[in-house]
């Protein structure tokens, strides 16, 4: 099997260390400070299915005085359900509610308060559709809203009141992938290692994409409330960079077939910028379908850069 075109000694060292695999593919550049092999098998034996994780990801704004109410449900249901949610704060462009909530090095500096991202952008454009000009809104596995009537109606947008029961709800669905994540990072690297682990319980026909992101915790910033600024505000789940490509992640095990028992395995370098706190960086990974105007997550895992 082919997926990646660019072959590296560093990928063939790895690759020569791994005999327990039938296909393997080379090293593949994903253009955004990542590289990668991948390796895939069949199980003699089909695993348990393993409840699903429920990836949220919320459009917020440190000048978007709704916004912590936000983040407390996304906290609250953290607490409810232990180690099930995966939340992704994103931080885009566009309107006065994604503004920095300061003046001088807070609007400047990415390092304490400005944490739009250009990526973010596209993914309030190409996954959601239309920018995510209200917020805060959030996805819920990028299921589509089938609340009739309400805001976000017909599209992968929920609005805060829905995050709740629309993951409760997600919860109890069954989940095809199991998916597991490890992080190799020596302190002082720029560089981090994430071997990440996709075993199917059962065959699947829809086209099945990763994709892989870093976000930064416990970042220290303004965050405007509705009578009062606080200087001081810990922003979590932050997002950060997008190491696959294209938005929509990068498709894996294109002409295989998927049966019971697939195993994918990603081996991903991952470049890391010299001003993130490596001991507050976790790394989400999650599996996708894109088949139509079903772009729903199959299953999501995420890990510690530096436990």
């Amino acid at each position: 099997m082919k997926l990646f075109s660019t072959y590296t000694l560093f990928g063939a060292i790895l690759i020569l260390g791994f005999n327990a695999c039938t296909e393997i593919g080379p090293e593949i550049a994903f253009g955004n400070g990542a590289e990668s092999y991948d390796t895939t098998y069949v199980l003699p034996t089909v695993p348990t299915q393993e409840p699903r994780r429920v990836l949220i990801e919320e459009f917020t704004g440190a000048s978007c005085t709704n916004c912590p109410a936000g983040h407390t449900t996304i906290t609250n249901l953290e607490s409810q359900y232990p180690d099930r949610i995966i939340a992704i704060a994103y931080h885009k462009h566009g309107t006065s509610l994604d503004e920095p909530a300061g003046e001088g090095p807070f609007f400047e500096d990415t390092t304490k308060g400005d944490f739009r991202r250009r990526e973010a952008n596209k993914i309030a454009t190409e996954i959601y559709g239309d920018g995510v000009p209200n917020i805060p809104a959030a996805g819920i596995d990028r299921t589509i809203n089938q609340n009739n009537g309400a805001p976000g109606y017909g599209t992968p947008q929920f609005l805060r009141n829905f995050w709740a029961p629309e993951t409760d709800s997600r919860l109890t669905q069954p989940s095809y992938a199991n998916m597991t994540m490890d992080i190799d990072y020596t302190p002082g690297d720029t560089f981090a290692m994430a071997h990440i682990v996709v075993t199917y319980t059962a065959a699947v026909s829809a086209d099945q994409y990763l994709t892989v992101e870093i976000l930064e915790s416990k970042l220290v910033a303004p965050q405007k409330y509705t009578n009062h600024l606080d200087t001081h505000y810990v922003h979590n789940h932050v997002f950060r960079k997008l190491y696959t490509s294209p938005t929509i992640g990068q498709q894996i095990l294109k002409d295989v077939t998927i049966e019971p028992g697939r195993v994918f395995e990603a081996h991903m370098k991952l470049k890391l910028d010299d001003y993130w706190k490596k001991e507050n960086l976790t790394a989400v990974a999650f599996i996708s379908v894109n088949d139509g105007t079903d772009r729903s997550v199959v299953q999501s895992v995420q890990a510690h850069v530096q436990p």
